[in-house]
């Protein structure tokens, strides 16, 4: 199994595709005016080989001139002198061009991938969350992809660019002698190997330290969040959390690894300049034999390409096997782009007045476990009921209430919606139905975007805003926000402003109320964060705020059992008692022991 995920890991793209993989995504990223800056440097990657020829052509001239003056050579001279003045302003003015080009062309690359990042993980199956190696994955893709898919267009730009200069200035050097291009070119040979090596390590390291750096990352925001800096101050466990840091840090940070490199590339570059030695020495031989009929213009020639060559062929073959490395990048995206994502079919129907839920014969494990949380349930809710859930911790409440919301996917039996299979229907059962999860979000937005984005479905009025939010019990102390509705939550904006938990559960409350036509309403301890009296208020106003809905609460807080018609106790997996209030305190079981043990503190 190893061996495979390792094969999997090193698993890359050839140049080729990955060459034309990203191009394709630099067309789908970017405007006209993107793409002729890529136009303008390829036709630019050829200036350099004209720069070199029109010197090489330039000494030659005043060879002859020195042999033989002549008007005619100074004239000739003086035009080739102009062109290469010429040639430099475009090269150095190119050079501008091709760095505001790479950024602008990068950046749009990196937003298009961001977008599509986004909405993929906004789509995606959420069953892949409980599967370590693909959220691992999925951590990797989004922290590195969006910086690591511009990378690899960049390279796959500059290899066109090499391209055209390698093999421009090969024409030149063949002119004078194929031996000369063989002997630079394989002194760039050891810096090609040692590329591919150090990128196959560094992806393999990036890989192996994504968990690490992720945990460092989540150590290192401790110190920076209000909740966990209280806690960290009582408890004085400040200096172990920072030495936990110091610890993760050294794991990778490896001084060995940049010391090996470090004289892998010196040795590599010893070798490219003896390279260029020998060239330039075979040059300076055939000058000095005058059978050859070579002038000083070929040493000219020579001298000025041969390191010039080197160094586009070291980055030519630098681009390839960047490409190589980085190719694994492009895998992981369309590894990605793989991963199946939910099917919220009928999102666009009229909603039903009745959205009866069925539960048959369904069974349920996390994935990559065995052990079935739920088991066998067949339970039947009628519009308008009202449903308590209770039940032990691990008892298998908020499994049933995450297969409800069509987060997970039953392995066995079905689950029906408004007479439909839930996975056929998943997209109405969304429309049709609010949340409140205990974990609930906390958003960094204005009061009124807070209650807002609980439907989108449909414009909200400031109206409708306020409504919800005095259903909900928010408005009074949005009332005495300097900003009302329109202040800003969290701390990312100057004069900001938080809320206390249970505001907070009270605006999460008023967002799930935001939607009326909703024919369900799903609770997940939905008191836990509210004061004695703003639940006691709750309990008493649960049947007007829930209406006709059906209605499913998780509750660890007996008492609000007595506002259900049905109340469901689950136990290792499975309904072990259903009943109302009154039914279940007579049959004396499960029920009757846990309301008798949290009653005896009350009385």
């Amino acid at each position: 199994m190893a061996s495979n995920e390792q094969t999997k890991e090193m698993r890359s793209y050839g140049i080729v595709k990955t060459v034309v993989v990203s191009l394709k995504i630099m067309f789908k990223a970017c405007d006209s005016k993107e793409l002729m800056m890529f136009g303008a440097g390829l036709l630019a990657a050829a200036v350099p080989s004209a720069i070199l020829y029109l010197q090489k052509e330039f000494f030659a001239r005043v060879e002859q001139y020195l042999a033989q003056p002549s008007q005619v050579f100074i004239v000739g001279i003086m035009l080739l002198l102009a062109g290469w003045a010429l040639l430099e302003i475009v090269q150095c003015v190119s050079d501008l061009f091709g760095v505001a080009a790479e950024r602008r062309i990068g950046a749009k690359i990196n937003k298009f991938v961001l977008n599509k990042l986004l909405a993929k993980m906004a789509a995606i199956r959420y069953e892949y969350m409980d599967t370590p190696d693909v959220y691992n994955r999925l951590q990797w893709v989004s922290n590195e992809l969006p910086n690591r898919i511009s990378q690899v267009v960049n390279d796959s730009m500059s290899f066109c660019y090499r391209v055209v200069q390698v093999f421009a200035m090969l024409s030149l050097v063949l002119t004078q002698d194929w031996r000369i291009a063989l002997i630079v070119i394989l002194g760039a040979i050891p810096y090609f190997l040692l590329v591919r090596m150090q990128l196959n390590e560094e992806y393999q390291r990036a890989q192996s330290e994504a968990p690490i750096l992720r945990q460092e990352g989540y150590v290192f925001s401790l110190f920076m969040r209000r909740d966990s800096i209280r806690e960290m101050r009582v408890g004085q466990y400040a200096d172990y959390l920072l030495k936990k840091w110091k610890d993760l840090c050294v794991k990778v940070r490896s001084h060995r690894y940049i010391r090996k490199y470090f004289f892998l590339n010196l040795l590599s570059s010893v070798i490219g300049y003896v390279s260029i030695g020998i060239a330039l020495g075979f040059v300076c031989a055939r000058i000095l034999d005058p059978a050859s009929g070579t002038s000083v213009d070929a040493f000219v020639l020579v001298y000025g390409i041969a390191a010039s060559l080197q160094m586009r062929v070291t980055s030519f073959l630098s681009e390839v096997m960047s490409m190589a490395a980085t190719g694994r990048y492009l895998r992981d995206y369309d590894d990605l782009s793989a991963y199946a994502e939910e099917l919220l079919l009928g999102e666009n129907e009229i909603i039903p007045q009745k959205a009866d839920i069925i539960f048959e014969n369904v069974s349920f494990a996390y994935p990559n476990t065995d052990r079935l949380v739920l088991r066998d349930i067949n339970v039947k809710i009628r519009q308008g009921e009202k449903i308590a859930i209770v039940g032990e911790n691990g008892s298998g409440k908020t499994t049933f209430f995450l297969l409800l919301a069509g987060l997970y996917r039953p392995q066995k039996g079905k689950i029906f919606f408004a007479g439909k299979n839930l996975e056929d229907n998943l997209g109405l059962m969304r429309r049709a139905t609010s949340f409140v999860f205990q974990d609930f979000g906390r958003y960094q937005l204005t009061v009124a975007d807070n209650i807002r984005i609980g439907n989108l479905y449909r414009e909200l009025s400031d109206a409708d805003i306020e409504l919800a939010a005095k259903l909900s019990g928010a408005d009074e102390f949005i009332q005495k926000l300097e900003q009302k509705y329109q202040t800003f939550l969290g701390n990312l904006e100057e004069g900001r402003t938080d809320l206390s938990g249970g505001q907070w559960q009270k605006l999460a409350f008023a967002r799930a109320i935001a939607k009326p036509e909703a024919r369900v309403m799903m609770l997940d301890e939905q008191t836990a964060a509210l004061d004695p009296i703003s639940e006691a208020k709750f309990y008493q106003e649960f049947k007007e705020l829930t209406g006709d809905r059906i209605a499913i609460m998780i509750s660890h807080r007996l008492g609000a059992t007595k506002l259900a018609d049905r109340i469901f106790v689950f136990d290792k997996g499975q309904i072990v008692e259903e009943g109302t209030h009154e039914e279940l305190m007579k049959r004396r079981g499960l029920y009757y022991e846990m309301y008798q043990a949290q009653a005896q503190w009350y009385m």
